[in-house]
């Protein structure tokens, strides 16, 4: 397989989230096989994790439906600069971005993160602008097919991590990152991560921690992330009457580690492309209990976790309590998560497979 020798990235912005860290990933692996690789986006704490060999362009694309000739013509300037041989783009509109602004004469292959299940029918259409679009797992795919998008346009590359931070930690680290969530030896942690937003739902893990805390006592709850419904997360907790044991870890750059130190992960998001955060989660070797939305079914089964109905809180709190009391079960489904990841969601395995789809776009 030839890489193309220029690529030129575009993502809305590089503050916290799971695409973001996607194109941090991905350009990093790229430049390491000798890919020129620029980077343009909305500045934000990611850019300070991209590798030292990629280029990168601040650019304002958070928000320019508005003013999308503006955003084509900034980006052109850099399609002239850079002369990719393929432009990876990682939304709706930074794919039309890519096209206008190389007039067609560069292909465009778009990542679809995924999306709210009532979006897919607004996207699916506009995204046939792309030469080919990755869909991050086959239910992004299905959901795209069944809205509109040609079957021809769309493939399938499941996201995959870095493996090497998720590492046995010395007892004192694994004791630190406790101590965080106020959880000493004694004590179950149960890890969440992901965005402060109505997508992730952080608000039923509240619920269930409250339901919990008389009868799993030894429960400690972590939320960890930064978002704009932090303040109503605080004020949840507080209503709830857990403060003691709940808390929200703000814009952490310890996350490998919290995941090493942790003993379960509690996803309760409404929808998910395939989240990077449970795939570090199943690397941490932890079991995991996830609403069973999008991408969630390629990663989690009985054997290394449990599935419930998206906002069936009973069902998540049956779920946790019943990992909460059995610390061998925990270790077991653990051990499944971990050899899970290893095999099927490492980065080096999903970078090959993208980019044989870059290399074929470019070659065409």
């Amino acid at each position: 397989m030839k890489l193309p020798s220029s690529v030129l990235v575009l993502t809305n912005h590089l503050t916290t989230g799971g695409a973001e860290a996607y194109v941090v990933a991905v350009s990093g692996w790229l430049a390491a096989q000798g890919v020129r690789v620029a980077v343009a986006a909305s500045p934000g704490p990611l850019v300070d994790r991209l590798a030292p060999g990629v280029a990168y362009h601040p650019t304002p694309l958070t928000d320019v439906r508005a003013g999308l000739p503006v955003a084509a013509l900034r980006v052109a300037r850099l399609v002239r600069r850079h002369r990719p041989d393929v432009i990876l783009a990682n939304s709706l509109v930074t794919a039309w971005v890519g096209r206008l602004a190389s007039a067609g004469r560069v292909p465009v292959v778009s990542v679809a993160h995924g999306w709210a299940a009532d979006r897919y029918r607004l996207v699916a259409r506009p995204l046939a602008v792309a030469d080919t679009v990755v869909a991050v797992s086959e239910d992004v795919a299905r959901r795209l097919k069944a809205a509109g998008l040609p079957d021809h346009k769309v493939t399938v590359v499941p996201n995959g991590i870095d493996l090497a931070p998720f590492h046995p930690r010395s007892l004192d680290a694994r004791t630190r990152a406790r101590a965080l969530v106020g959880a000493g030896e004694d004590e179950v942690v149960v890890l969440n991560v992901g965005r402060f937003t109505d997508q992730k739902q952080q608000r039923h893990l509240i619920e269930v921690a409250r339901r919990l805390r008389d009868t799993l006592p030894e429960l400690r709850f972590g939320i960890v992330g930064l978002g704009p419904l932090e303040d109503d997360l605080r004020a949840r907790i507080a209503a709830a009457g857990v403060a003691d044991t709940v808390r929200l870890l703000v814009a952490r750059r310890d996350v490998p580690d919290l995941l090493m130190a942790a003993d379960l992960y509690l996803s309760t998001s409404d929808w998910e492309g395939m989240p990077l955060s449970m795939i570090e989660a199943m690397a941490a070797g932890l079991p995991i209990v996830s609403t069973h939305v999008e991408g969630i079914g390629a990663l989690v089964d009985d054997d290394n976790g449990a599935l419930c109905p998206p906002g069936d809180v009973d069902a998540l709190t049956e779920a946790v309590a019943r990992f909460g009391r059995d610390e061998v079960l925990r270790l077991h489904k653990g051990s499944q998560s971990r050899a899970r990841a290893e095999r099927d969601y490492s980065l080096p395995v999903m970078c090959g497979r993208l980019a044989e789809v870059l290399a074929g776009a470019s070659a065409r």
